[in-house]
């Protein structure tokens, strides 16, 4: 019995194939891969917008694409008295393939206004910035390369002067979107007058409301009216996604009465409206007519 045991073990040995199992690999996510799934209702997708504020110290430690925002936030220059920043909410599109892979897009717009105090004489630039912070995080991978499916477009940037003050010079677009250089921004620029009232900050805000905008798309125009207190532009082909993403609308004040309070105290309000879309090619935005507010301090008839 003992010889026949041995011999069956022997063979068992000899017959036997050793074989290695290896786990199986997650293959490499491309662009094209998802948007496929996207389009065959294969992967599922969910958007979520919240304000910054919004988000624990747990939340943001367990995810790189929160750290990656929330560090460019605390990296804003310091607030100035006639400078300011603010921030939209943080919209976030989350994508997970057939094959469990994880994409998440997060984006957060960003509003700086700047303006300088008026003198009696001379002009003082008034500017404002529209940016994008941005992140893709591609199965973990922070630095995939991948564009954000997180659009921006029919963006419209107004600024508004207070008491005392009026627009007297270009108004002028800049910045980088998709698709155009430096410089090649366009819009409808439009603007409106009044000797009176927009000394508040609601006053100037509900002026906002006012404006029209007609003509044709032009990166620069001429103020030829007197008392003009509110200059908007309508930039509704650009868009924007990216951190290298930006617009500006520039121009300058002065004061209007040289015999009225020396060194008065005045404020000045921006706005951004836009809509946000998510993916290349949507049709209609998933959030409409979102807007970003912001008003400064400045001085006007500075003596």
């Amino acid at each position: 019995m003992k010889k026949i045991i041995s011999l069956l073990l022997a063979a068992i040995m000899v017959f036997s194939i050793p074989c290695t199992v290896f786990a199986a690999e997650t293959p490499t996510l491309t662009e094209e891969e998802l948007w496929e799934q996207i389009a065959n209702n294969t992967a599922t997708v969910t958007h979520e917008v919240r304000p910054a504020s919004s988000f624990t110290q747990e939340e943001i430690a367990q995810s790189p694409d929160l750290q990656q925002i929330f560090t460019e936030i605390y990296n804003t220059g310091a607030r100035t008295i006639n400078k300011d920043t603010v921030y939209g909410d943080i919209y976030t599109t989350t994508v997970v393939t057939d094959a469990g892979q994880t994409v998440i897009y997060r984006s957060y717009p960003k509003v700086t206004f700047s303006v300088v105090d008026v003198g009696t004489a001379s002009s003082a630039d008034i500017y404002s910035t529209f940016d994008v912070i941005e992140s893709v995080n591609v199965d973990g991978d922070l630095n995939s390369g991948w564009n954000n499916a997180i659009r921006y477009k029919n963006v419209i940037g107004t600024m508004g002067c207070g008491v005392n003050t009026a627009f007297t010079d270009d108004v002028t677009l800049s910045g980088n979107t998709s698709g155009l250089l430096t410089g090649n921004v366009k819009g409808f620029i439009n603007f409106v007058a009044s000797a009176a009232g927009y000394n508040t900050v609601s006053q100037i805000l509900a002026a906002f409301d006012s404006v029209s905008y007609t003509g044709s798309r032009v990166s620069s125009r001429d103020i030829t009216s007197d008392y003009v207190r509110v200059v908007s532009s309508k930039m509704d082909n650009e868009v924007l996604f990216s951190n290298d993403h930006s617009l500006t609308v520039q121009s300058s004040m002065s004061t209007i009465d040289s015999t009225k309070t020396a060194n008065q105290s005045a404020k000045a309000v921006a706005e951004w409206t836009f809509d946000v879309y998510f993916f290349v090619g949507s049709l209609s935005p998933a959030y409409n007519d979102e807007s970003i507010s912001i008003d400064v301090d400045y001085k006007v008839n500075v003596k």
